[in-house]
């Protein structure tokens, strides 16, 4: 993924959420975002998905993964894991016009700024806005509002409600991950809504294409699709190089509320001693959750 699209800090990635629970290397996966994090913290952003939460990642095998490659060590660092899950903002916004959540909509919050004011700092609740937002599905059906979840989390939510939304925030586009798309992404609601998908061959059984979604400075927008190549792991010298490049703890950084702060296209944050590579396949490490590049036209 990142041989085709290229990365940090080159380009400005918004990650979609559930990091873990989607194969064998959940550990390897969160860590590099992490890394990337810290090293280019205006190029890399990282929103919550379901299974940033202790529940999930209790039940689908993050937790036992933590354990079998830490041993005593494991529940340490399984907590401290968690520990940052619960600072992850729950949806983003590009340039003030496409709208970036992992799971949906909710029938409580209509306007961003009842977003904004969700205390999220902690294990995600179920009933509520909290838990929509990262449950929530299109309805598979056609119906136009909200309806009941077969997940049993989260509600589904029609064509009106995106509608609506869109109207009342003045956003253009919304873009959410979540569930798998057999060709890396599905379009809905006459353009409206896109998910997007970017781990392929999704469990090592689906053989299903990936997608990173590419926005320009004019708010266009390329599916770039991809598929499973062989994998590929950093040898001890790069490991080496990339933990030198790691700043020194600073100042706690200060949050507000449900969302992070608006996403422009450009930042000064980059490196251009770093090359753009934008040829060869790799595999995605299981992330399976969309991808977005915010690219700056000229880049």
């Amino acid at each position: 993924m990142l041989r085709i699209s290229g990365a940090p800090p080159l380009v400005n990635y918004l990650f979609l959420g559930d990091y873990v629970d989607r194969g064998a290397h959940s550990v390897e996966c969160i860590c590099l975002l992490f890394l990337y994090k810290i090293l280019y913290p205006h190029r890399v952003h990282l929103i919550r998905g379901n299974h940033e939460a202790r529940t999930v990642t209790s039940a689908y095998g993050f937790r036992d993964e933590v354990g079998t490659k830490y041993g005593t060590e494991g529940g340490a660092v399984y907590r401290c894991i968690s520990d940052a899950f619960d600072f992850l903002p729950l949806a983003a916004t590009i340039d003030n016009a496409i709208f970036a959540v992992h799971g949906g909509l909710s029938p409580q919050a209509h306007v961003i700024d009842q977003i904004m004011a969700i205390p999220r700092f902690e294990e995600p609740p179920h009933d509520c806005t909290f838990g929509d937002l990262l449950w929530s599905d299109p309805s598979p059906t056609g119906a136009r509002g909200f309806d009941l979840n077969g997940r049993g989390v989260g509600v589904t939510f029609g064509s009106a409600i995106v509608q609506k939304f869109m109207y009342m925030n003045n956003m253009r586009h919304m873009v959410r991950a979540h569930q798998m798309c057999v060709r890396g992404y599905q379009t809905q609601f006459n353009d409206l809504l896109s998910t997007v998908w970017s781990a392929p061959n999704y469990m090592g059984r689906f053989n299903n294409a990936a997608c990173v979604l590419e926005v320009d400075d004019g708010l266009n927008r390329v599916y770039n699709i991809f598929r499973q190549g062989a994998k590929e792991y950093l040898t001890q010298p790069e490991l080496e190089s990339v933990m030198t490049r790691l700043p020194r703890a600073g100042e706690a950084p200060t949050l507000y509320g449900g969302m992070v702060s608006d996403y422009p296209l450009e930042s000064q944050d980059t490196d251009p001693s770093l090359s753009l590579s934008s040829d060869g396949e790799e595999d995605a490490l299981g992330i399976g959750a969309g991808v977005s590049i915010l690219r700056n036209g000229k880049e």
